[in-house]
């Protein structure tokens, strides 16, 4: 569900800004979205347009409130990276030049305590190759307590956060802890967009997110889902950790041209695509259903600029 409309709207001097309305029509869910906001750019401090471009987190111009909205203004941006890959071949070198500039905004926001909650290319907002910048805070969270983590199936909230495709497993299970590891598999799945033009889970629910993403990586290890997976409030509801048997076993004739596509692995889609090894190793230490042994967005920026 989308809470904001965003309006383009003409300054006095001609330039343009963008302003973000949430309707108070739509409730308490609004006013929550909106308060995340603006508690997320108090803690990141972006004073300027010079820490905006700096650090690539959008800048926040003002905000006010009418009796009908809560409202932010925001520098105009042409383009999101959703409408940027849809419309551009995919181009290993600038799939490594975005991936660093969204690393480098998300380890600011982690240093921040903030995890953004919903990474997304639509959330990319593109001035430039080289001057990209993340927006929509409207679900970010406080990084979680790590002592929370073995209590998670007591943290059940209502609150719906992220983008499905891009959302990390943990959270598909119900987990409503929040770690950096959340946006660094947002980051993965973008990454790897990136690399072959079209988005790698597609899943239409939750369920078939889960098993979309069980094809293309493989079933976790035992030592992840004992150690990690067992707390989450959803983990012993669901039945996608097949073994590799019961894949080979299925009739293929029996899918269509669509399914077979959705259940191929990542290696042979890498393969297929020619992505560089490095960069495969690079997405497949981002897309783990470990939290814990996910990349750090700082570790990923050592790798490329190394």
């Amino acid at each position: 569900m989308s809470f904001a409309v965003i309006e383009k709207e003409r300054c006095q001097n001609g330039n343009y800004f963008t302003r973000k309305v949430y309707n108070k029509s739509h409730g308490k869910l609004v006013y929550e979205h909106y308060q995340r906001e603006l508690q997320a750019f108090k803690q990141l401090r972006i004073a300027s347009m010079k820490d905006s471009i700096e650090n690539h987190i959008i800048y926040l111009l003002d905000h006010d409130e009418t009796p009908n909205a809560y409202r932010l203004k925001f520098p105009y941006y042409s383009q999101n990276l959703e409408s940027f890959i849809y419309t551009h071949e995919s181009d290993v070198e600038l799939a490594k030049k975005f991936l660093l500039q969204i690393a480098q905004g998300l380890h600011y926001i982690h240093q921040h305590n903030i995890v953004h909650c919903d990474l997304s290319p639509s959330n990319i907002l593109i001035q430039s190759e080289s001057c990209i910048m993340i927006s929509d805070f409207g679900c970010a969270q406080a990084v979680s307590d790590t002592s929370m983590i073995s209590s998670n199936r007591k943290r059940r909230q209502d609150f719906v956060f992220g983008t499905r495709w891009y959302k990390a497993p943990e959270h598909l299970f119900g987990s409503t802890v929040f770690a950096p590891a959340t946006d660094i598999w947002s980051l993965g799945a973008i990454f790897v967009q990136l690399l072959i033009g079209y988005p790698i889970f597609v899943g239409q629910t939750d369920i078939e997110q889960i098993g979309q993403i069980t094809f293309r990586i493989g079933k976790a290890s035992v030592e992840t889902q004992i150690e990690e997976m067992v707390n989450y409030p959803d983990f012993d509801k669901l039945n996608f950790f097949f073994t590799e048997d019961d894949i080979d076993g299925e009739e293929e004739f029996d899918l269509t041209d669509e399914e077979l596509q959705a259940r191929k692995p990542l290696d042979e889609i890498f393969a297929a695509e020619n992505v560089p090894e490095v960069l495969q190793l690079i997405s497949k230490k981002m897309l783990t259903w470990s939290v814990r042994n996910r990349l750090s967005a700082k570790h990923i920026i050592a790798l490329l600029t190394e």
